[in-house]
């Protein structure tokens, strides 16, 4: 994973709006948990006829779910091409680092994904569109793990 200064800025903007804050001050030894979701970049081949961004059509089993922090939507749409991707797999991890009285949990997850149609990206059975789930940003091409 590579941070250039423009992604540790988006990784600020992101962690500003996708921030889920506990608060438990008032207590003996109070404390403040913040979760962020951290973008994510990879060295892939690229995918041809890639959005620059997805939209979420569906983010868990259940219609109507609501999006969880470090969780890969199960749906999305390319709005360029108006095709259907559904996830196959994904990978999920956090980190935690403490400050004075506050937590920061980092969040990172990428999913991959696979198009209702292949044709528009050139794409080959057994290939996967890798997103980075904390901005549905498409990361590149990589081989389907099942």
């Amino acid at each position: 994973m590579t941070w250039s200064r423009s992604t540790a800025l988006l990784a600020v903007l992101l962690a500003a709006a996708s921030c889920s804050c506990s608060d438990r001050r008032g207590a003996v030894g109070s404390s403040v948990t913040v979760h962020l979701a951290v973008p994510v970049t990879m060295e892939l081949p690229p995918l041809p006829n890639s959005p620059s961004q997805l939209r979420v059509i569906q983010h868990g089993l259940e219609p109507g779910s609501r999006p969880r922090i470090g969780e890969c939507a199960v749906l999305v749409l390319d709005p360029v091409n108006h095709v259907s991707w559904r996830i196959e797999a994904s990978q999920t991890w956090e980190s935690t680092e403490t400050r004075a009285d506050t937590a920061f949990v980092r969040h990172t997850a990428i999913g991959d994904y696979v198009p209702a149609t292949l044709e528009p990206y050139g794409m080959s059975p057994g290939q996967v569109v890798r997103v980075d789930c904390a901005a549905y940003g498409v990361l590149g091409l990589a081989k389907s793990g099942g």
